[in-house]
């Protein structure tokens, strides 16, 4: 109760922090809007890819390439060459082409599907192996869910998860 009690007259009576506070609710607000800085950059990036796209839907770009190709559409990006789609799928069939997108697709699908169906036939769990590899099986499919928005910087635990998975298959 006295926590609480200091907690709120901080806020109430020090300016400093209560426009430190207000600041991060606005900022806050504005992103589940859709009005803030990142989602905005965010959607720039996304039309610069559906600009390049075209062009390129077959063999891609090049590795690394989106940044310098996105810089002719996005102009506030200046010399900012490492600019990404915030999409793994979208950025994979960008930079490496239609094939390699539905490949890396098709191998996730495979994976998981394969793992869940061995899973759901097992009649009874016998070890933690089984155990093991739900947590795993999970652990690719929300990867895969989490990668529609997210940066293809933070692919690699994909493959230590993948491996982990093959070790577990009999």
């Amino acid at each position: 109760m006295i926590l609480l009690t200091i907690l709120t007259t901080i806020v109430l009576y020090i300016p400093k922090f209560k426009s430190i506070l207000l600041t991060i609710f606005e900022f806050f607000i504005a992103t589940i809007l859709g009005q803030g800085v990142s989602a905005e950059e965010r959607l720039n990036f996304l039309k610069a890819f559906y600009k390049i796209l075209p062009q390129n839907i077959i063999t891609g770009i090049g590795s690394g390439q989106y940044g310098p190709a996105a810089t002719k559409y996005i102009p506030s990006l200046g010399s900012n060459i490492t600019a990404i789609v915030n999409n793994v799928y979208l950025e994979i069939w960008l930079e490496f082409g239609l094939i390699p997108v539905l490949i890396f697709i098709g191998m996730l699908t495979y994976i998981i599907s394969k793992n869940l169906l061995y899973l759901i036939k097992l009649p009874k769990w016998q070890n933690n192996n089984e155990i093991a590899r739900l947590i795993l099986v999970f652990s690719l499919l929300a990867y895969s869910i989490q990668w529609l928005t997210f940066s293809p910087i933070f692919i690699m635990p994909i493959f230590i998860i993948i491996g982990l998975i093959t070790n577990l298959e009999d």
